[in-house]
Protein backbone atom coordinates (compact mmCIF):
# COMPACT_ATOMS: atom_id res chain seq x y z
CA UNK A 1 0.00 0.00 0.00
CA UNK A 2 2.78 2.12 0.74
CA UNK A 3 4.49 1.80 -2.36
CA UNK A 4 1.08 2.86 -4.15
CA UNK A 5 0.83 6.02 -2.42
CA UNK A 6 4.40 6.95 -3.38
CA UNK A 7 3.59 6.18 -6.92
CA UNK A 8 0.24 7.51 -6.85
CA UNK A 9 1.80 11.11 -5.11
CA UNK A 10 4.53 10.46 -8.04
CA UNK A 11 2.08 10.84 -10.87
CA UNK A 12 0.55 13.56 -8.75
CA UNK A 13 3.58 16.20 -9.15
CA UNK A 14 4.99 14.90 -12.31
CA UNK A 15 1.90 15.61 -14.08
CA UNK A 16 1.76 19.13 -14.53
CA UNK A 17 5.50 19.36 -15.56
CA UNK A 18 7.01 18.46 -18.92
CA UNK A 19 10.18 17.53 -17.68
CA UNK A 20 9.16 14.57 -15.45
CA UNK A 21 9.47 12.13 -18.46
CA UNK A 22 10.54 8.13 -17.96
CA UNK A 23 13.96 8.09 -18.15
CA UNK A 24 13.90 4.71 -19.28
CA UNK A 25 15.18 3.45 -22.76
CA UNK A 26 11.87 2.81 -25.50
CA UNK A 27 11.44 0.72 -28.23
CA UNK A 28 14.09 1.59 -30.56
CA UNK A 29 16.63 1.09 -28.10
CA UNK A 30 15.27 -1.99 -27.33
CA UNK A 31 15.12 -3.01 -31.32
CA UNK A 32 19.27 -1.88 -31.20
CA UNK A 33 19.60 -4.11 -28.09
CA UNK A 34 18.08 -7.07 -29.04
CA UNK A 35 20.31 -7.30 -32.07
CA UNK A 36 23.24 -7.85 -30.15
CA UNK A 37 21.83 -10.66 -27.58
CA UNK A 38 21.57 -13.58 -30.51
CA UNK A 39 25.18 -14.04 -30.19
CA UNK A 40 25.41 -14.13 -26.73
CA UNK A 41 23.25 -16.75 -26.35
CA UNK A 42 24.62 -18.64 -28.93
CA UNK A 43 27.46 -20.41 -28.94
CA UNK A 44 29.28 -18.68 -31.74
CA UNK A 45 31.50 -21.45 -32.97
CA UNK A 46 29.50 -24.20 -31.98
CA UNK A 47 28.98 -27.06 -34.19
CA UNK A 48 25.10 -26.33 -33.46
CA UNK A 49 24.99 -23.23 -35.10
CA UNK A 50 25.01 -24.88 -38.70
CA UNK A 51 22.06 -27.02 -38.04
CA UNK A 52 20.23 -23.34 -36.32
CA UNK A 53 21.23 -20.54 -39.12
CA UNK A 54 21.77 -20.51 -42.55
CA UNK A 55 23.05 -16.68 -42.06
CA UNK A 56 24.34 -16.64 -38.54
CA UNK A 57 26.32 -13.58 -39.63
CA UNK A 58 23.41 -11.87 -40.09
CA UNK A 59 23.12 -11.93 -36.10
CA UNK A 60 26.48 -10.76 -35.16
CA UNK A 61 27.48 -14.48 -35.05
CA UNK A 62 31.09 -14.93 -35.68
CA UNK A 63 32.41 -15.81 -38.68
CA UNK A 64 35.05 -18.18 -37.15
CA UNK A 65 35.01 -22.18 -37.68
CA UNK A 66 32.40 -24.44 -35.53
CA UNK A 67 34.05 -26.28 -33.74
CA UNK A 68 32.95 -29.21 -30.63
CA UNK A 69 32.92 -27.00 -27.14
CA UNK A 70 34.56 -27.54 -23.86
CA UNK A 71 32.95 -25.74 -21.14
CA UNK A 72 35.09 -24.36 -18.59
CA UNK A 73 34.23 -23.50 -15.11
CA UNK A 74 35.39 -20.17 -15.10
CA UNK A 75 33.60 -20.18 -18.78
CA UNK A 76 30.19 -20.80 -17.38
CA UNK A 77 30.66 -18.44 -14.30
CA UNK A 78 31.38 -15.70 -17.44
CA UNK A 79 28.28 -17.04 -18.79
CA UNK A 80 26.07 -16.80 -15.75
CA UNK A 81 27.53 -13.32 -15.27
CA UNK A 82 26.27 -12.10 -19.08
CA UNK A 83 23.29 -13.39 -18.60
CA UNK A 84 22.67 -12.01 -15.34
CA UNK A 85 23.82 -8.62 -16.80
CA UNK A 86 21.22 -8.72 -19.62
CA UNK A 87 18.62 -9.68 -16.61
CA UNK A 88 19.52 -6.40 -15.28
CA UNK A 89 19.81 -4.34 -18.51
CA UNK A 90 16.28 -5.38 -19.48
CA UNK A 91 14.85 -3.59 -16.45
CA UNK A 92 16.40 0.00 -18.32
CA UNK A 93 13.52 -0.82 -20.80
CA UNK A 94 9.97 0.76 -20.65
CA UNK A 95 7.64 -2.26 -21.08
CA UNK A 96 4.76 -0.08 -22.30
CA UNK A 97 6.69 1.41 -25.20
CA UNK A 98 7.42 -1.46 -26.33
CA UNK A 99 5.40 -3.07 -29.18
CA UNK A 100 3.39 -6.14 -29.01
CA UNK A 101 6.15 -8.12 -30.41
CA UNK A 102 9.48 -6.80 -28.52
CA UNK A 103 6.70 -7.16 -25.12
CA UNK A 104 6.35 -11.10 -25.60
CA UNK A 105 10.99 -11.21 -26.70
CA UNK A 106 11.03 -9.51 -23.14
CA UNK A 107 8.80 -11.15 -21.74
CA UNK A 108 10.62 -15.04 -22.80
CA UNK A 109 13.68 -13.45 -22.29
CA UNK A 110 12.81 -12.28 -18.80
CA UNK A 111 10.99 -16.24 -18.13
CA UNK A 112 14.61 -18.12 -19.75
CA UNK A 113 16.63 -15.79 -17.38
CA UNK A 114 14.97 -16.96 -14.46
CA UNK A 115 15.32 -20.06 -14.86
CA UNK A 116 18.76 -20.68 -13.61
CA UNK A 117 18.06 -18.50 -10.91
CA UNK A 118 14.85 -20.99 -9.84
CA UNK A 119 16.79 -23.91 -8.87
CA UNK A 120 18.78 -21.57 -6.36
CA UNK A 121 21.94 -23.50 -6.79
CA UNK A 122 25.76 -21.95 -6.62
CA UNK A 123 26.88 -21.79 -10.16
CA UNK A 124 29.60 -24.23 -9.57
CA UNK A 125 27.34 -26.70 -8.49
CA UNK A 126 25.13 -26.15 -11.06
CA UNK A 127 28.20 -26.52 -13.86
CA UNK A 128 29.52 -29.66 -12.14
CA UNK A 129 25.41 -31.38 -11.98
CA UNK A 130 24.58 -30.54 -15.30
CA UNK A 131 27.38 -31.02 -17.43
CA UNK A 132 27.89 -33.78 -18.72
CA UNK A 133 29.77 -34.41 -22.52
CA UNK A 134 28.35 -38.23 -22.41
CA UNK A 135 25.13 -37.47 -21.32
CA UNK A 136 22.88 -39.96 -22.61
CA UNK A 137 20.70 -37.87 -25.29
CA UNK A 138 22.88 -35.56 -25.98
CA UNK A 139 26.25 -36.76 -25.51
CA UNK A 140 28.97 -37.24 -28.55
CA UNK A 141 27.81 -41.22 -28.24
CA UNK A 142 24.87 -40.50 -28.94
CA UNK A 143 24.59 -37.15 -30.98
CA UNK A 144 27.73 -36.83 -32.57
CA UNK A 145 27.55 -39.62 -35.72
CA UNK A 146 23.41 -38.66 -36.36
CA UNK A 147 24.62 -34.78 -36.22
CA UNK A 148 27.59 -35.66 -38.42
CA UNK A 149 25.60 -37.57 -41.22
CA UNK A 150 22.70 -34.83 -41.41
CA UNK A 151 25.23 -31.73 -41.51
CA UNK A 152 24.66 -29.65 -44.15
CA UNK A 153 27.40 -28.42 -46.24
CA UNK A 154 26.17 -25.16 -47.24
CA UNK A 155 29.30 -23.20 -48.10
CA UNK A 156 32.92 -23.39 -47.63
CA UNK A 157 33.04 -22.41 -44.40
CA UNK A 158 30.79 -25.16 -43.04
CA UNK A 159 32.93 -27.75 -45.06
CA UNK A 160 35.87 -26.58 -43.44
CA UNK A 161 34.13 -26.87 -40.22
CA UNK A 162 32.88 -31.01 -40.69
CA UNK A 163 37.09 -30.97 -41.45
CA UNK A 164 37.67 -29.02 -38.07
CA UNK A 165 35.57 -31.17 -36.70
CA UNK A 166 36.85 -34.77 -37.33
CA UNK A 167 40.72 -33.58 -36.40
CA UNK A 168 39.54 -32.24 -33.14
CA UNK A 169 38.10 -35.16 -31.76
CA UNK A 170 41.26 -36.84 -30.32
CA UNK A 171 42.38 -34.18 -28.07
CA UNK A 172 38.65 -33.09 -27.15
CA UNK A 173 37.75 -36.96 -26.19
CA UNK A 174 40.15 -36.41 -23.96
CA UNK A 175 39.16 -33.50 -22.10
CA UNK A 176 35.72 -35.21 -22.08
CA UNK A 177 36.94 -38.36 -20.18
CA UNK A 178 38.99 -36.06 -18.00
CA UNK A 179 36.53 -34.03 -16.92
CA UNK A 180 34.42 -36.83 -15.80
CA UNK A 181 36.85 -37.97 -13.65
CA UNK A 182 36.93 -34.51 -12.11
CA UNK A 183 33.37 -34.76 -11.83
CA UNK A 184 34.13 -38.21 -9.67
CA UNK A 185 35.64 -36.26 -7.17
CA UNK A 186 33.75 -33.12 -6.94
CA UNK A 187 30.89 -35.47 -6.01
CA UNK A 188 28.97 -35.52 -9.39
CA UNK A 189 29.92 -38.16 -11.84
CA UNK A 190 28.05 -40.85 -13.29
CA UNK A 191 27.06 -44.04 -11.54
CA UNK A 192 28.47 -47.31 -12.32
CA UNK A 193 24.91 -48.14 -14.38
CA UNK A 194 25.01 -44.64 -16.09
CA UNK A 195 28.39 -45.47 -16.95
CA UNK A 196 27.96 -48.97 -18.03
CA UNK A 197 25.49 -47.81 -20.26
CA UNK A 198 27.48 -44.87 -21.42
CA UNK A 199 30.72 -47.44 -22.36
CA UNK A 200 27.99 -50.18 -24.37
CA UNK A 201 27.19 -47.06 -26.07
CA UNK A 202 30.84 -45.94 -27.42
CA UNK A 203 31.35 -49.87 -27.93
CA UNK A 204 28.18 -50.09 -30.08
CA UNK A 205 29.86 -47.49 -32.15
CA UNK A 206 33.23 -48.72 -32.53
CA UNK A 207 31.53 -51.82 -33.49
CA UNK A 208 29.46 -51.42 -36.15
CA UNK A 209 29.90 -49.44 -39.77
CA UNK A 210 29.97 -46.29 -39.76
CA UNK A 211 30.33 -45.59 -43.47
CA UNK A 212 27.50 -44.51 -43.86
CA UNK A 213 28.61 -40.87 -42.82
CA UNK A 214 30.99 -40.61 -45.64
CA UNK A 215 28.90 -42.30 -47.77
CA UNK A 216 26.66 -38.96 -47.05
CA UNK A 217 29.24 -36.82 -46.92
CA UNK A 218 30.28 -37.90 -50.34
CA UNK A 219 26.98 -37.39 -51.86
CA UNK A 220 27.18 -33.75 -50.33
CA UNK A 221 30.08 -32.81 -51.71
CA UNK A 222 29.16 -34.29 -54.86
CA UNK A 223 26.05 -31.84 -55.13
CA UNK A 224 28.29 -28.64 -53.72
CA UNK A 225 28.24 -25.96 -56.40
CA UNK A 226 30.60 -23.83 -54.48
CA UNK A 227 33.54 -27.03 -54.18
CA UNK A 228 35.06 -26.27 -57.58
CA UNK A 229 35.19 -30.06 -59.58
CA UNK A 230 38.46 -30.36 -59.59
CA UNK A 231 38.83 -30.03 -55.80
CA UNK A 232 35.82 -32.29 -55.03
CA UNK A 233 38.09 -35.26 -54.81
CA UNK A 234 40.59 -33.72 -52.48
CA UNK A 235 38.02 -33.11 -49.85
CA UNK A 236 36.84 -36.77 -50.12
CA UNK A 237 40.10 -37.68 -49.27
CA UNK A 238 40.54 -35.09 -46.89
CA UNK A 239 37.46 -36.30 -44.81
CA UNK A 240 38.03 -39.91 -45.43
CA UNK A 241 41.49 -39.36 -44.03
CA UNK A 242 40.52 -37.33 -41.04
CA UNK A 243 37.41 -39.88 -40.63
CA UNK A 244 39.77 -43.22 -40.31
CA UNK A 245 42.58 -41.61 -38.64
CA UNK A 246 40.98 -39.05 -36.17
CA UNK A 247 37.27 -39.74 -35.43
CA UNK A 248 37.28 -43.37 -35.25
CA UNK A 249 40.40 -43.99 -33.35
CA UNK A 250 39.28 -41.11 -30.72
CA UNK A 251 35.59 -43.36 -30.06
CA UNK A 252 37.61 -46.20 -29.67
CA UNK A 253 40.56 -44.52 -27.20
CA UNK A 254 37.18 -42.72 -25.20
CA UNK A 255 35.86 -46.53 -24.73
CA UNK A 256 39.27 -47.24 -23.10
CA UNK A 257 39.40 -44.11 -21.12
CA UNK A 258 35.77 -44.38 -19.75
CA UNK A 259 36.60 -47.80 -18.83
CA UNK A 260 39.40 -47.17 -16.36
CA UNK A 261 37.53 -44.38 -14.80
CA UNK A 262 37.01 -44.81 -11.05
CA UNK A 263 33.53 -44.43 -10.09
CA UNK A 264 33.00 -42.80 -7.03
CA UNK A 265 29.11 -42.15 -6.90
CA UNK A 266 27.47 -44.46 -4.83
CA UNK A 267 24.00 -45.90 -6.04
CA UNK A 268 22.30 -45.22 -9.40
CA UNK A 269 22.77 -41.84 -9.70
CA UNK A 270 18.86 -40.07 -9.30
CA UNK A 271 19.09 -36.78 -8.95
CA UNK A 272 17.70 -36.58 -5.39
CA UNK A 273 21.56 -38.32 -4.15
CA UNK A 274 23.32 -35.91 -5.68
CA UNK A 275 24.07 -31.76 -4.02
CA UNK A 276 21.46 -30.00 -5.27
CA UNK A 277 19.68 -32.13 -7.37
CA UNK A 278 16.33 -32.11 -5.80
CA UNK A 279 16.01 -28.55 -6.35
CA UNK A 280 17.66 -28.78 -9.99
CA UNK A 281 14.61 -31.18 -10.73
CA UNK A 282 11.84 -29.28 -9.04
CA UNK A 283 13.06 -26.40 -11.28
CA UNK A 284 12.86 -28.35 -14.43
CA UNK A 285 9.12 -29.66 -13.50
CA UNK A 286 7.72 -26.36 -11.78
CA UNK A 287 8.63 -24.12 -15.15
CA UNK A 288 7.18 -26.88 -17.34
CA UNK A 289 3.63 -26.80 -14.84
CA UNK A 290 4.03 -22.88 -14.34
CA UNK A 291 4.18 -23.61 -10.74
CA UNK A 292 5.93 -22.53 -8.24
CA UNK A 293 6.60 -25.34 -5.61
CA UNK A 294 6.94 -29.19 -5.85
CA UNK A 295 3.95 -29.51 -3.43
CA UNK A 296 1.50 -27.57 -6.65
CA UNK A 297 3.51 -29.55 -9.09
CA UNK A 298 2.17 -33.00 -7.72
CA UNK A 299 -1.26 -31.10 -7.17
CA UNK A 300 -1.12 -30.76 -10.90
CA UNK A 301 -0.53 -34.33 -11.68
CA UNK A 302 -3.59 -35.53 -9.41
CA UNK A 303 -5.88 -32.59 -10.82
CA UNK A 304 -4.72 -33.99 -13.93
CA UNK A 305 -6.59 -37.74 -13.67
CA UNK A 306 -9.95 -36.18 -13.16
CA UNK A 307 -9.66 -34.64 -16.14
CA UNK A 308 -8.62 -37.13 -18.13
CA UNK A 309 -11.48 -38.90 -16.81
CA UNK A 310 -13.98 -36.23 -18.15
CA UNK A 311 -12.05 -36.51 -21.29
CA UNK A 312 -12.80 -40.31 -21.77
CA UNK A 313 -16.51 -39.78 -20.94
CA UNK A 314 -16.13 -37.74 -23.83
CA UNK A 315 -14.58 -39.59 -25.88
CA UNK A 316 -16.96 -42.72 -25.23
CA UNK A 317 -20.12 -40.02 -25.87
CA UNK A 318 -18.98 -39.02 -29.08
CA UNK A 319 -18.29 -42.67 -30.40
CA UNK A 320 -20.75 -44.81 -29.01
CA UNK A 321 -19.11 -48.14 -30.57
CA UNK A 322 -16.58 -47.71 -27.83
CA UNK A 323 -19.55 -48.29 -25.04
CA UNK A 324 -19.43 -52.29 -25.49
CA UNK A 325 -15.30 -52.15 -24.51
CA UNK A 326 -15.61 -50.06 -21.87
CA UNK A 327 -16.44 -53.04 -19.27
CA UNK A 328 -13.26 -55.25 -19.94
CA UNK A 329 -9.89 -54.25 -20.35
CA UNK A 330 -8.80 -56.91 -22.11
CA UNK A 331 -11.52 -56.13 -25.04
CA UNK A 332 -9.95 -52.02 -25.28
CA UNK A 333 -6.25 -53.51 -25.39
CA UNK A 334 -7.64 -55.99 -28.10
CA UNK A 335 -9.26 -53.41 -30.42
CA UNK A 336 -5.97 -50.76 -29.67
CA UNK A 337 -3.48 -53.43 -31.06
CA UNK A 338 -5.90 -54.62 -33.79
CA UNK A 339 -6.92 -50.84 -34.76
CA UNK A 340 -6.23 -50.14 -38.44
CA UNK A 341 -5.45 -46.26 -38.83
CA UNK A 342 -4.53 -46.02 -42.20
CA UNK A 343 -4.14 -48.34 -45.35
CA UNK A 344 -1.28 -46.44 -46.53
CA UNK A 345 2.22 -48.15 -45.92
CA UNK A 346 4.87 -46.18 -45.08
CA UNK A 347 6.02 -42.66 -43.42
CA UNK A 348 6.27 -40.97 -46.39
CA UNK A 349 3.03 -41.56 -47.61
CA UNK A 350 1.19 -40.46 -44.20
CA UNK A 351 3.16 -37.27 -44.94
CA UNK A 352 1.72 -36.26 -47.90
CA UNK A 353 -1.62 -37.41 -47.13
CA UNK A 354 -1.64 -35.35 -43.97
CA UNK A 355 -0.80 -32.18 -45.84
CA UNK A 356 -3.59 -32.19 -47.87
CA UNK A 357 -5.86 -32.99 -44.81
CA UNK A 358 -5.49 -30.06 -43.19
CA UNK A 359 -4.59 -27.91 -46.09
CA UNK A 360 -8.48 -27.05 -46.41
CA UNK A 361 -8.19 -24.55 -43.26
CA UNK A 362 -10.63 -26.08 -41.79
CA UNK A 363 -9.01 -27.53 -38.35
CA UNK A 364 -5.66 -25.33 -38.61
CA UNK A 365 -4.58 -21.93 -40.57
CA UNK A 366 -2.82 -22.56 -44.08
CA UNK A 367 -0.01 -22.44 -44.71
CA UNK A 368 2.47 -22.54 -47.96
CA UNK A 369 2.84 -25.83 -49.59
CA UNK A 370 6.01 -27.42 -48.74
CA UNK A 371 8.74 -29.23 -50.80
CA UNK A 372 10.47 -31.49 -48.36
CA UNK A 373 13.02 -34.36 -48.91
CA UNK A 374 12.87 -37.66 -47.36
CA UNK A 375 16.26 -39.07 -45.83
CA UNK A 376 15.52 -42.60 -44.42
CA UNK A 377 18.13 -43.72 -41.41
CA UNK A 378 20.64 -45.91 -42.39
CA UNK A 379 20.48 -49.71 -40.57
CA UNK A 380 23.97 -49.45 -38.93
CA UNK A 381 22.56 -46.19 -37.58
CA UNK A 382 19.78 -47.90 -35.98
CA UNK A 383 22.50 -49.92 -34.02
CA UNK A 384 23.28 -47.03 -32.27
CA UNK A 385 20.69 -44.63 -32.42
CA UNK A 386 16.89 -44.64 -30.56
CA UNK A 387 14.96 -44.30 -33.45
CA UNK A 388 11.11 -42.58 -33.93
CA UNK A 389 9.34 -43.23 -36.76
CA UNK A 390 9.80 -39.47 -38.44
CA UNK A 391 12.37 -36.56 -37.39
CA UNK A 392 11.94 -33.15 -38.94
CA UNK A 393 15.34 -30.87 -38.73
CA UNK A 394 15.23 -26.95 -40.23
CA UNK A 395 17.03 -23.77 -39.70
CA UNK A 396 15.77 -20.70 -37.70
CA UNK A 397 16.20 -18.38 -40.32
CA UNK A 398 15.95 -20.70 -44.20
CA UNK A 399 13.51 -18.95 -46.05
CA UNK A 400 15.33 -19.74 -49.46
CA UNK A 401 12.39 -22.11 -50.20
CA UNK A 402 14.48 -25.44 -50.23
CA UNK A 403 13.21 -29.04 -49.29
CA UNK A 404 12.52 -29.18 -45.57
CA UNK A 405 14.41 -31.94 -44.38
CA UNK A 406 12.58 -34.98 -43.03
CA UNK A 407 14.16 -37.98 -41.31
CA UNK A 408 12.42 -40.98 -41.35
CA UNK A 409 13.27 -44.65 -39.76
CA UNK A 410 12.40 -46.85 -42.73
CA UNK A 411 10.10 -49.21 -40.55
CA UNK A 412 6.31 -47.80 -40.30
CA UNK A 413 3.52 -50.10 -38.41
CA UNK A 414 -0.28 -48.65 -37.53
CA UNK A 415 0.59 -47.08 -34.36
CA UNK A 416 3.16 -44.96 -35.95
CA UNK A 417 0.74 -42.95 -37.57
CA UNK A 418 0.70 -40.58 -34.60
CA UNK A 419 4.09 -40.01 -34.22
CA UNK A 420 4.47 -38.71 -38.01
CA UNK A 421 2.08 -36.52 -37.26
CA UNK A 422 4.08 -35.43 -34.50
CA UNK A 423 6.86 -34.62 -36.29
CA UNK A 424 5.02 -33.69 -39.54
CA UNK A 425 1.82 -32.31 -40.47
CA UNK A 426 0.24 -30.77 -38.56
CA UNK A 427 2.76 -31.34 -35.95
CA UNK A 428 6.51 -29.77 -35.79
CA UNK A 429 7.21 -29.11 -39.48
CA UNK A 430 3.71 -27.41 -39.84
CA UNK A 431 4.59 -25.65 -36.59
CA UNK A 432 7.99 -24.22 -37.39
CA UNK A 433 6.95 -23.18 -40.66
CA UNK A 434 3.64 -21.45 -39.39
CA UNK A 435 5.65 -19.53 -36.87
CA UNK A 436 8.26 -18.24 -40.14
CA UNK A 437 5.07 -16.32 -41.15
CA UNK A 438 4.36 -14.17 -37.70
CA UNK A 439 6.52 -11.35 -36.85
CA UNK A 440 9.23 -12.14 -34.09
CA UNK A 441 12.46 -11.70 -32.97
CA UNK A 442 15.10 -14.20 -33.89
CA UNK A 443 15.17 -14.76 -29.89
CA UNK A 444 12.36 -16.55 -29.79
CA UNK A 445 13.37 -19.18 -31.96
CA UNK A 446 16.76 -19.55 -29.90
CA UNK A 447 14.69 -19.57 -26.40
CA UNK A 448 12.00 -21.70 -27.66
CA UNK A 449 9.83 -23.40 -25.00
CA UNK A 450 10.45 -26.98 -25.41
CA UNK A 451 7.11 -27.21 -22.84
CA UNK A 452 5.26 -25.57 -25.87
CA UNK A 453 6.61 -27.02 -28.82
CA UNK A 454 6.95 -30.72 -27.89
CA UNK A 455 3.78 -30.50 -25.88
CA UNK A 456 2.06 -28.89 -29.16
CA UNK A 457 3.48 -32.18 -31.21
CA UNK A 458 1.91 -34.34 -28.41
CA UNK A 459 -1.24 -32.80 -28.54
CA UNK A 460 -1.16 -33.10 -32.15
CA UNK A 461 -0.60 -36.91 -31.82
CA UNK A 462 -4.32 -37.12 -30.37
CA UNK A 463 -5.45 -34.52 -32.65
CA UNK A 464 -4.70 -36.75 -35.78
CA UNK A 465 -6.41 -39.42 -34.75
CA UNK A 466 -9.95 -37.64 -36.71
CA UNK A 467 -7.70 -38.29 -39.65
CA UNK A 468 -7.34 -42.01 -39.23
CA UNK A 469 -10.02 -45.04 -40.01
CA UNK A 470 -10.73 -45.41 -36.80
CA UNK A 471 -10.72 -42.14 -34.81
CA UNK A 472 -12.88 -43.78 -31.59
CA UNK A 473 -10.32 -46.12 -31.31
CA UNK A 474 -7.47 -43.78 -32.31
CA UNK A 475 -8.74 -41.60 -29.36
CA UNK A 476 -9.44 -44.08 -26.92
CA UNK A 477 -5.78 -44.55 -27.32
CA UNK A 478 -4.86 -41.65 -26.78
CA UNK A 479 -6.95 -41.24 -23.67
CA UNK A 480 -4.87 -44.43 -22.20
CA UNK A 481 -1.37 -42.79 -23.21
CA UNK A 482 -2.23 -39.53 -21.58
CA UNK A 483 -3.06 -42.00 -18.52
CA UNK A 484 0.02 -43.74 -19.27
CA UNK A 485 2.11 -40.28 -18.96
CA UNK A 486 0.58 -39.40 -15.48
CA UNK A 487 1.84 -42.78 -14.38
CA UNK A 488 5.35 -42.17 -16.10
CA UNK A 489 5.73 -38.46 -14.36
CA UNK A 490 4.86 -39.59 -10.99
CA UNK A 491 7.57 -42.57 -11.19
CA UNK A 492 10.23 -39.85 -12.45
CA UNK A 493 9.35 -37.49 -9.89
CA UNK A 494 9.48 -40.45 -7.34
CA UNK A 495 13.10 -41.76 -8.70
CA UNK A 496 14.42 -38.30 -8.89
CA UNK A 497 13.19 -36.26 -5.93
CA UNK A 498 11.77 -38.50 -4.02
CA UNK A 499 15.02 -40.41 -3.88
CA UNK A 500 13.56 -44.42 -4.78
CA UNK A 501 15.13 -46.68 -4.93
CA UNK A 502 15.66 -49.84 -8.05
CA UNK A 503 13.50 -51.76 -6.06
CA UNK A 504 10.80 -49.80 -4.84
CA UNK A 505 10.75 -48.13 -8.64
CA UNK A 506 10.19 -51.98 -10.15
CA UNK A 507 7.65 -52.37 -7.07
CA UNK A 508 5.99 -49.43 -8.51
CA UNK A 509 6.19 -50.26 -12.45
CA UNK A 510 4.67 -54.10 -11.59
CA UNK A 511 1.77 -52.33 -9.99
CA UNK A 512 0.87 -50.07 -12.35
CA UNK A 513 1.77 -50.99 -15.55
CA UNK A 514 1.98 -54.87 -14.79
CA UNK A 515 5.64 -55.49 -16.01
CA UNK A 516 6.94 -58.21 -14.83
CA UNK A 517 9.90 -59.00 -17.27
CA UNK A 518 12.96 -58.31 -15.61
CA UNK A 519 14.65 -56.97 -18.40
CA UNK A 520 11.72 -54.74 -19.36
CA UNK A 521 11.77 -53.60 -15.96
CA UNK A 522 15.44 -52.75 -16.28
CA UNK A 523 14.95 -50.91 -19.55
CA UNK A 524 11.85 -48.87 -17.94
CA UNK A 525 13.91 -47.54 -14.94
CA UNK A 526 17.29 -46.93 -16.17
CA UNK A 527 15.93 -45.19 -19.04
CA UNK A 528 14.03 -42.55 -16.87
CA UNK A 529 17.26 -42.76 -14.64
CA UNK A 530 19.33 -41.46 -16.86
CA UNK A 531 17.37 -38.70 -18.46
CA UNK A 532 15.20 -36.90 -15.26
CA UNK A 533 12.15 -34.64 -16.62
CA UNK A 534 12.69 -35.81 -19.72
CA UNK A 535 9.46 -36.97 -20.48
CA UNK A 536 8.19 -33.23 -18.64
CA UNK A 537 7.96 -31.03 -21.98
CA UNK A 538 6.27 -33.63 -23.99
CA UNK A 539 3.53 -35.22 -20.98
CA UNK A 540 3.14 -32.14 -19.15
CA UNK A 541 2.73 -29.72 -22.46
CA UNK A 542 0.52 -32.25 -23.70
CA UNK A 543 -1.60 -31.36 -20.48
CA UNK A 544 -1.01 -27.76 -20.36
CA UNK A 545 -2.64 -28.01 -24.22
CA UNK A 546 -5.22 -30.09 -23.43
CA UNK A 547 -6.29 -27.76 -20.41
CA UNK A 548 -5.72 -24.57 -22.22
CA UNK A 549 -8.59 -25.73 -25.20
CA UNK A 550 -11.19 -26.73 -22.54
CA UNK A 551 -10.72 -23.65 -21.05
CA UNK A 552 -10.83 -21.51 -24.33
CA UNK A 553 -14.26 -23.47 -24.79
CA UNK A 554 -15.64 -22.03 -21.64
CA UNK A 555 -14.38 -18.88 -22.26
CA UNK A 556 -15.37 -18.84 -25.68
CA UNK A 557 -18.69 -20.66 -25.46
CA UNK A 558 -20.52 -20.91 -28.93
CA UNK A 559 -17.60 -18.37 -30.71
CA UNK A 560 -14.86 -21.20 -30.27
CA UNK A 561 -13.52 -23.65 -32.92
CA UNK A 562 -10.57 -25.71 -33.15
CA UNK A 563 -9.51 -23.28 -35.75
CA UNK A 564 -9.66 -20.12 -33.68
CA UNK A 565 -7.40 -21.79 -30.82
CA UNK A 566 -5.14 -23.58 -33.01
CA UNK A 567 -4.66 -19.94 -34.82
CA UNK A 568 -4.47 -18.08 -31.54
CA UNK A 569 -1.98 -20.73 -29.98
CA UNK A 570 0.78 -20.68 -33.09
CA UNK A 571 0.12 -16.81 -33.67
CA UNK A 572 1.72 -16.28 -30.40
CA UNK A 573 4.71 -18.85 -31.04
CA UNK A 574 6.74 -21.15 -28.50
CA UNK A 575 6.24 -19.21 -25.18
CA UNK A 576 6.43 -20.59 -21.41
CA UNK A 577 2.90 -21.95 -21.47
CA UNK A 578 2.14 -19.32 -18.44
CA UNK A 579 2.88 -16.47 -20.54
CA UNK A 580 0.79 -18.03 -23.82
CA UNK A 581 -1.80 -18.71 -21.14
CA UNK A 582 -1.39 -14.85 -19.77
CA UNK A 583 -1.14 -13.64 -23.45
CA UNK A 584 -4.63 -15.50 -24.47
CA UNK A 585 -6.66 -14.39 -21.52
CA UNK A 586 -7.39 -17.62 -20.43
Amino acid sequence: MKKLVKLLLCAAICLPLFGCGSSKKGSDEFAEYAKTLPAVFMESTGFDTNFFFDHPEKYGIKKDLYTLQFMTLDDFKKQDKEYKKIDKALDDYDYDALTKDQKITYDVLKAALKDDENDKLTVEDRYYLTTNYFDVSSGIQSSLPFALWNYEFKNQKSLDSFIAVLNQAPKLFKKYAAFEVTRQKKGYGMSKTYMDNVIKSVHAINNSDQSYILNATYEKIDNADYIPADKKQFYKDTITNAFNNKLLPAFKQTETDLSNIKILKKGDGELASYKGGKKYYESIVTNSAGVDSMKKYTKYLDDETSRIQNRLMDVVNEYPELVSLMSDSSKIYEAISNAKYTDLTDSTEVIHYLEQQISDGKDFPKIKKLDYQMNIIPESMKETTTAAAAYYVSAFDDNSGKDENMILNGSFSQNDFTSVAHESFPGHMYQHNYFKTVKHNVLRDLLSDSTYTEGWATYIQGESCKYTKEPGVCELNSINDQLTYLYVLELDKKIHYDGYSREKAYAYLKENFGITNEDDLKAMYEQLLESPAVFTNYYVGLYQFLDLKEDAKDKWGSKYSDYRFHKAVLDLGPLPMNLLRDYMKL
